[in-house]
């Protein structure tokens, strides 16, 4: 039954104003709910006890441990995608290096073995120089 059927209800029955009647029930749930945060419990007479049954600790225990592990379980997903960040970034800077670090053979001439040099190309910081002398 919703709150205005039941005052429509009282109202018809006790002959007041349904406003007069809302009042009342707001009032006397302000007195349940009041009486069951102090005491624990509230009885209506001759209708029902209304009791509040708290949390067991293991219940309240429980639910912390959960909130816990939620906990741990967002800072290791923050963690690791700080790591997957780093090692793409490494692993561009590492492809990046393999592109700059080339060494070519001079085209103009055949390795030299006699000689401590052959005719390889030697990286500069200007750029890749050949060494051989054509």
């Amino acid at each position: 039954m919703t709150k205005g059927a039941l005052l429509d209800e009282l109202a018809s029955a006790i002959g007041f104003k349904k406003l007069e009647i809302s009042n009342a029930l707001n009032n006397l749930a302000e007195i349940g709910t009041r009486e069951v945060k102090k005491c624990g419990k509230f009885n209506l007479p001759g209708l029902c006890p209304i009791t509040a049954t708290p949390l067991s600790l293991t219940t309240i225990e429980a639910h912390r441990k959960v909130w816990e592990l939620r906990q741990k379980l967002k800072l290791l997903r923050e963690k690791a995608q700080a790591l997957e960040r780093m090692i793409r970034s490494e692993q561009e800077f590492l492809g990046a290096l393999r592109v700059e670090s080339v060494v070519f053979r001079c085209p103009m001439e055949q390795p030299d073995n006699s000689s401590g040099t052959s005719g390889a190309w030697s990286t500069t910081a200007g750029g890749a120089a050949c060494t051989a002398s054509h």
